[in-house]
């Protein structure tokens, strides 16, 4: 049996490379979301609390 040993990476790793880059990049995306969300709902409870006399 003749092996031989190139740095070309295999399709099936590849694909596992490019699934955990997917699953990385989905996982930071709902951390953004949820941030986000987080800074609104801070945002909607500020300007609900904020009225024009506090300026004064």
């Amino acid at each position: 049996m003749k092996v031989t040993c190139t740095n070309e990476p295999s399709d099936e790793a590849a694909r596992a490379f490019m699934g955990a880059v997917y699953r990385m990049a989905q996982r930071q995306a709902r951390e953004i979301r949820a941030k986000q969300r987080e800074q609104d709902e801070l945002l909607v409870t500020l300007k609900s609390t904020h009225t024009p006399d506090d300026a004064a």
